[in-house]
């Protein structure tokens, strides 16, 4: 599946059950956020590889509830403005070669109809290609970092002030953001040699891993220990 296609497939698992209980953009962020935090756990904990892709494919999943969230016809556009099939929308160049210090302002690019179909392992190649080494010279922690600063600025724009800006403005801000989030995601798995689609395809293509049903019927999400867990289904829902 590409990029968009795992938008309308998790939407389909999961989008009732999100419109139902988890209704606010702070209460998805905040799940988002805890399943990043057990995806550094498991990797502090030195698990498996396939538990390790299994706990990054979470934090995929819940980014894209984000997606479902605002109702994005399409997240992949998002992608490719920001990371242009050509080169790095920043400094224009292949591989990046950006001064963390001193990074250009960002130039969208025409957007190639044919990245806009492509799929992880597409994407996990070509952001690889960009900015593989010097992701791996500054490290995971510091992918980490980047992943939760640009969580950090969803926050920001829900907090910011919405004065004299238009809705679709506005809108394409969070479509810019939650793309930029995805890359790190993205970033993380070439780091971590895992291949993200496999890892999604493994837990979510035939429906929500927990009941394994497509639409999902498990009842409202709990954090237990860091980790986001469903309440055991009482009944099933038709």
């Amino acid at each position: 599946m590409n990029v968009d296609e795992w938008s309308f497939h998790l939407s389909h698992i999961y989008g009732c059950n999100n419109s139902v209980y988890i209704t606010s953009l702070s209460e998805k962020l905040g799940l988002l956020i805890v399943s990043v935090r057990s995806l550094q756990d498991a990797i502090r904990k030195k698990r498996s590889k396939k538990k390790c892709a299994r706990a990054l494919a979470h934090v995929l999943a819940w980014t894209y509830a984000l997606v479902d969230h605002f109702r994005f016809p399409s997240i992949a556009h998002y992608l490719c403005l920001k990371y242009p099939v050509a080169a790095c929308g920043y400094c224009g160049k292949k591989p990046c070669k950006c001064l963390p210090e001193k990074r250009a302002k960002h130039t969208p690019s025409p957007i190639e109809a044919e990245q806009l179909l492509w799929n992880f392992k597409e994407w996990q190649k070509h952001l690889g290609t960009l900015y593989g080494n010097s992701n791996r010279k500054r490290g995971l922690s510091d992918s980490f970092d980047r992943l939760f600063t640009e969580i950090a600025e969803l926050y920001h724009i829900l907090a910011g002030s919405f004065i004299g800006r238009t809705a679709k403005d506005i809108h394409c801000e969070y479509g810019m953001e939650i793309a930029d989030v995805i890359a790190w995601i993205i970033a993380i798995a070439v780091l971590m040699e895992i291949d993200l689609e496999k890892a999604m395809r493994s837990l979510y293509q035939m429906g929500c891993p927990s009941c394994t049903h497509n639409p999902c019927r498990c009842r409202k999400f709990v954090v237990i220990n860091r980790q986001i867990t469903h309440v055991p289904t009482v009944y099933a829902i038709p």
